[in-house]
């Protein structure tokens, strides 16, 4: 706003309407705040002014016109804040009412799942108002992403009250030749506020039905069920970062700068192990591993993939700033699988360790368990 002073003071003046919000805040002994009020139009303005005084909130009012300057009483280190608006016979402050704009719910179930190509995945989808209902014109739709497709109407509703839930479900059929890793899924509302008038746009909410389509032979570590477990803060967490000890508090998988879909998140010293089952059903062990980005400066680990009691592969003492390690490893003949994590031999201070897109490849001529 015209007179700050960088450093020293700092003003705004905004317009919603027909009314304008001034405000100014300054530092430093006590002044008069003076604003021009050159940018409004003509005739007789409202002035209701909230500012500082020695005891607390002061409130106060005029009436001014373009011509004139709005000075404040002010207090040090103080400011104040003022509504304007035309000045009518009867008005009594340029407080309006405030519109409730309805509110509600969109929910998606599962918002995470695993298909095949090929396949079809059932996705479910609600909305419910929940305040400062009813609404008109809903809408409730899923949308299919390119090579994708989408069989179910969806759901409408001339009007939805308060309270009162709009359904509707959808199968989702992935490609034969999809492209492999996470796919989103948009479910979209729509509605209209009856009190914002029939030429309003229309209000919306988003949310995302993700599907992880693996590539054909792979079973991911995550999808396993694991055997033992150990983890030095909190779980063990799947397809997150490590976070902090209670369960689903972490973050994407990162390391450097690639963010990976499927993963485990571990904390030093940590162990997990999976049984293969018969010793033909994987012939190779693959993932990328190296320190979260949640710790992104600190923290040292140790990799080990260690088959049957046996150390296959070891990436070394690694730090925050090392890019990841690749393992690629024979598991042949191996039943028992563990990954284990170690502190790096300083300790395990912000240990955050990822194994990202932790994978087996089932040998040929085996069925996917």
């Amino acid at each position: 706003m015209k007179g700050s002073a960088p450093g020293q003071s700092a003003g705004f003046a905004r317009r919603s309407g027909a009314r304008w919000f001034l405000g100014e805040t300054a530092v430093g002994a006590a002044r008069t705040h003076r604003v021009p009020l050159d940018f409004l139009s003509g005739g007789r303005w409202r002035v209701d002014v909230v500012r500082d005084g020695p005891d607390g909130p002061v409130r106060e009012s005029r009436l001014l016109t373009r011509h004139d300057t709005l000075k404040v009483r002010g207090v040090e280190n103080g400011g104040f804040a003022a509504f304007v608006c035309r000045a009518v016979p009867g008005r009594a402050g340029c407080d309006e009412p405030v519109r409730h704009v309805p509110s509600g719910t969109l929910t998606v179930d599962p918002r995470e799942t695993a298909a095949d190509p090929g396949t079809e995945v059932r996705l479910d989808g609600g909305f419910t108002i929940d305040e400062f209902g009813p609404v008109t014109d809903v809408t409730l739709s899923a949308k299919a992403p390119e090579g994708w497709s989408v069989e179910g109407p969806g759901a409408t509703a001339a009007e939805l009250a308060t309270g009162r839930p709009l359904t509707a479900d959808w199968r989702i059929t992935v490609p034969e030749q999809p492209a492999y890793g996470w796919t989103n899924i948009p479910v979209t509302v729509a509605y209209r506020d009856p009190a914002a008038g029939a030429t309003a746009p229309k209000l919306s909410l988003r949310r995302q039905a993700r599907v992880f389509v693996s590539p054909p032979g792979i079973d991911y570590v995550r999808d396993l069920p694991f055997s033992a477990e150990t983890n030095g803060w909190g779980p063990v967490e799947r397809d997150t970062s490590n976070g902090e000890s209670a369960e689903g508090d972490g973050g994407p998988l990162r390391i450097g700068d690639r963010t990976y879909g499927k993963g485990l998140g571990t904390h030093a010293s940590s162990e997990v192990t999976v049984d293969l089952g018969d010793t033909d059903t994987y012939d190779r062990f693959n993932a990328d591993v190296g320190i979260d980005e949640e710790t992104p400066d600190r923290g040292s680990v140790v990799f080990e993939v260690i088959g049957d009691g046996k150390v296959l592969g070891t990436s070394g003492v690694m730090g925050p700033h090392d890019p990841a390690h690749a393992f690629d490893i024979d598991v042949t003949g191996v039943r028992r699988l563990t990954l284990r994590v170690t502190d790096g031999g300083d300790g395990n201070d912000s240990d955050h360790a990822d194994w990202a897109d932790a994978r087996l490849h089932i040998a040929a001529g085996t069925a996917r368990r």
